[in-house]
């Protein structure tokens, strides 16, 4: 849950989106999180799927399905 300056809040469980919502004033934690979301948007962009790992197939392999 995100709380903005005018008290309005946003519920979500994607870390990605909480992410790019926070005002992180720390720099290592700034470096921290630009790198998760562009690790983020790059499996997105490849059709990992992404989000809160609901969906995708990055980095999955196929087991018991190779043609002999």
């Amino acid at each position: 849950m995100l709380v903005d300056g005018a008290g309005a809040t946003k519920l979500t469980k994607d870390g990605n989106v909480l992410l790019h919502e926070m005002q992180i004033q720390h720099p290592t934690a700034i470096m921290i999180a630009r790198t998760a979301t562009a690790q983020e948007d790059e499996t997105v962009r490849a059709g990992g799927g992404g989000g809160d790992s609901a969906g995708g197939n990055a980095g999955r392999r196929r087991v018991g399905s190779a043609r002999r």
